[in-house]
């Protein structure tokens, strides 16, 4: 994620329009969350008016509610989540049918899992997970994250170990796997201490 957020500040200064400018900002947001600097991602994208220009596609838009979402869950921030969530949806479903609908489905399919979690439906949260087909290891590995996180709020800490090991192994530098690691290390001291 390194390069991308080395990439993603270099662009900060670039001039153009404010849909331009807005667009570098959400990706840079982004590019902060992948390095774990969750708080400075979250006030980006809050500084954000993504609906003040009407030249802004619903597919930015979905996009830009879609990472507040996401960055809200994974601070704690449950009810939050669940609003941006719901203005995601309904933007997403308000869009019309084409190419730039389909790229985002996953993204919405599997955040309605992400959606369930805040709303402590847990059995939904899996249903959902269980629904995704994961195309590449970025994607396995959110996957695996979620179950991780979900299996944890539900109790079973032997369950959450093994999509959090495969976080753990295979997130390169991405902050999940640093904190996969702090997970798993948690759980294996409180199973020690018992």
């Amino acid at each position: 994620p390194y390069p991308f957020l080395e990439e993603m500040q270099t662009q900060q200064s670039y001039s153009g329009s404010d849909i331009a400018k807005q667009l570098r900002t959400i990706n840079y947001a982004m590019a902060l969350r992948c390095v774990g600097h969750y708080d400075q991602a979250y006030t980006l994208l809050r500084g954000i008016n993504i609906d003040k220009n009407a030249g802004m596609l619903p597919s930015a838009k979905v996009t830009y509610y879609n990472n507040l979402m996401d960055l809200c869950e994974l601070m704690g921030k449950y009810q939050e989540a669940v609003i941006w969530y719901e203005k995601t949806a309904q933007i997403f479903n308000d869009m019309r049918p084409g190419k730039q609908k389909e790229q985002l489905r996953r993204a919405i399919e599997v955040n309605r899992a992400t959606y369930h979690f805040c709303n402590g439906e847990y059995e939904l949260a899996l249903r959902c997970l269980g629904q995704d087909k994961p195309k590449n290891l970025s994607e396995r590995i959110e996957n695996a994250m979620m179950y991780g996180h979900t299996y944890l709020a539900m109790g079973e800490t032997e369950r959450a170990k093994k999509p959090l090991q495969f976080v753990a192994e295979n997130g390169n530098k991405l902050y999940c796997a640093t904190e996969a690691r702090e997970l798993l290390a948690k759980i294996n001291m409180e199973e020690n201490e018992q």
